[in-house]
């Protein structure tokens, strides 16, 4: 890291080791009562930038979205554990910054909540206070995914354009001066941008036409323009196409490109670019080993990928906390698969990492503060299935993650199992249903000797997942209009 980095960072030290003295203090975890379909926060995986395989469907199970959870450093009487608060609802996606969160609303409007010393709440004032419940970005809208940096917040909206507050000295919010903002300011020079990824003190942006532009801090040639210059607007990366996915990490950065091949630039002095050498580079080279890649996350000093027929998780760079886990701290400056299959997302902190399933479980492994339930609480060496607090039939699932500096945020739904109730009474019927958190629904009759009394169909079926709380339609038998059952 470079000196002033360290200098900004240790200037927040004393605002986590004193939260205890405010109140409900919990920048790594936010409720949301919410009502939305977790269907458009599955079909997410372009709200948040993630390119899915060729013809492939949204994974994962059908539900409805419960709210934002979140684990980490917590000064309260649980700390590790997911916690959820109030204040938010209809989440689409969640983005983690180093002490404030952002959320991104279904209605195409952005809630933030945490510390405001360099605007990153963008609502319209710069002072050193924790404001501890969501609350809406004034004047924002039309908003379709989003990204937090250390400081600093992108904003995509649905023309294509970009739009940033926050924290600027490295001019990460590209609008060719050095000041911070309290409010949205436009980005200069980008129009149909698809997919927006922010980092400590550089933002990047693909366009819908494969391309790659990257501003702010470039010490590393994290840029990836082939300079080590900072730049205070928009450089378009020469000499990459088709890229169909971005990550931008500490001082590196990442890409996919629609072959399923990854890319990589800037510092690699602990492996992070996985070309086998810890040689910086200030342009974008090919990361040897892996095919079919979909989804790349770049942390601090270490990467992610998804790759391959089976979805796998593949790591490479600094393992100081554990982050690749592997079961090992040795640094990789190679992919290596960890073992971690069927994932449809991953993240990358500080020295944290985390992952989403296709069947919507989420994993935390690294230095991420979870707390599993033998009570280990230090770095996690290997992934770690993440517990959320049950709901009425305790299926309650993750559909996106996002990691900041010592925390992590989670989209998390609900989902029910219908039971089998065939051959039950209506009333032996209702007891089963409201056990797995459904109600009975519309009732029909059907003549039937051999299900008099009893239900005879269900819909949707026995093992069909739902949102919680839905109803199921049944089916009565009864007897002929004409004739006795015998």
């Amino acid at each position: 890291m470079f000196s002033i980095a360290k200098g900004r960072l240790a200037r927040h030290v004393p605002l986590l080791a004193g939260a205890e003295q405010m109140p409900n203090v919990r920048s790594w975890a936010r409720r949301a009562g919410g009502t939305g379909l977790a269907a458009a926060a599955l079909a997410g995986l372009a709200a948040i930038g993630m390119a899915a395989p060729a013809g492939a469907s949204v994974p994962g199970p059908v539900g409805a979205v419960v709210g934002v959870y979140g684990w980490g450093l917590d000064p309260s009487p649980q700390p590790g554990q997911p916690a959820q608060i109030s204040g938010l609802a209809n989440v689409q996606q969640v983005a983690e910054g180093q002490v404030f969160g952002a959320a991104l609303l279904s209605d195409g409007t952005v809630d933030t909540w945490g510390y405001d010393g360099d605007g990153e709440l963008g609502d319209g004032r710069i002072a050193p206070v924790y404001r501890t419940n969501p609350a809406p970005v004034p004047g924002l809208d039309g908003v379709v995914k989003i990204a937090a940096g250390y400081q600093h917040v992108l904003a995509l909206k649905s023309d294509g354009t970009v739009w940033a507050w926050g924290y600027n000295f490295y001019r990460e919010l590209g609008n060719g001066t050095t000041a911070d903002q309290a409010t949205p300011v436009q980005v200069p020079g980008l129009t149909g941008i698809a997919q927006v990824s922010a980092s400590f003190y550089d933002s990047m942006a693909r366009g819908s036409d494969g391309s790659v532009w990257a501003w702010g801090h470039n010490g590393f040639g994290e840029l990836g323009d082939g300079t080590t210059i900072n730049r205070a607007t928009p450089v378009k990366l020469p000499g990459l196409s088709g890229v169909t996915q971005i990550s931008a990490g500490y001082e590196h950065g990442l890409a996919v490109k629609s072959d399923g091949t990854a890319w990589a630039w800037g510092n690699n002095a602990l492996g992070q670019l996985g070309l086998g050498t810890t040689t910086n580079h200030a342009a974008p080279v090919q990361v040897p080993g892996l095919a079919g890649v979909t989804q790349v996350a770049a942390g601090q000093t270490h990467s992610l990928a998804i790759a391959g027929p089976g979805s796998s998780v593949w790591a490479w760079g600094d393992d100081s906390s554990s982050q690749l886990g592997d079961g090992a701290t040795k640094e990789q400056n190679s992919p290596e698969s960890i073992g971690l299959t069927g994932i449809t997302q991953v993240s990358a902190g500080f020295n944290q990492s985390a992952a989403v399933s296709s069947n919507a479980a989420a994993y935390s492994w690294g230095k991420s503060g979870y707390i599993i339930d033998s009570g280990q609480s230090g770095p996690l060496s290997v992934p770690i299935q993440v517990l959320f607090p049950n709901n009425v039939d305790g299926a309650t699932e993750a559909v996106q993650v996002s990691l900041g500096v010592s925390s992590s945020l989670a989209v998390v739904i609900s989902a029910a199992t219908v039971p089998n109730a065939v051959g039950d009474t209506l009333q032996q019927a209702t007891a089963v249903l409201a056990a797995a958190g459904l109600t009975v629904g519309q009732q029909a009759s059907e003549a039937d000797c051999n299900f008099l009394g009893k239900v005879k169909e269900e819909t949707p079926g026995a093992g069909t997942q739902v949102a919680l709380g839905s109803a199921v339609s049944l089916t009565i038998g009864v007897k002929p209009a004409r004739g006795a059952c015998g």
